[in-house]
């Protein structure tokens, strides 16, 4: 019984790891994005998806031929999926991308950054 709940208690755990956000990018052509040093594959109608942030956000890197052009803070928001699911996710994944905004990173004064 003990084994069986510990079971269920590790497999919940790592579910909760891959929490995941999703939103909306316009990145100049010929650009690679990296998010919390993790390459974000943006799709051809410009939707992503990336694992859930901790407390600190999501920094990012617009990157060209391997160098970066562009950096900042992207503006994120309190997950309240995190209060509930993943167990204990309100400690290590409470925030995430505003799925109904598109973040433009082509812009020089990024208004969807955080300063």
């Amino acid at each position: 019984m003990i084994a069986r709940s510990l079971v269920v208690v590790a497999l919940v755990s790592a579910a909760g790891c891959h929490a995941s956000t999703q939103a909306k990018f316009v990145i100049p052509p010929g650009t690679q994005l990296e998010v919390n040093s993790d390459v974000v594959k943006v799709e051809s109608d410009g939707s992503a998806t990336m694992s859930a942030f901790g407390w600190g956000g999501a920094r990012y890197r617009l990157l060209r031929d391997g160098k970066p052009i562009a950096s900042g803070k992207l503006a994120t928001e309190f997950r309240p999926i995190s209060l509930i699911w993943p167990p204990f996710g309100v400690l290590y994944v409470p925030k995430g991308l505003n799925e109904d905004k598109t973040y433009d990173l082509t812009a020089p004064a990024n208004k969807h950054a955080k300063k």
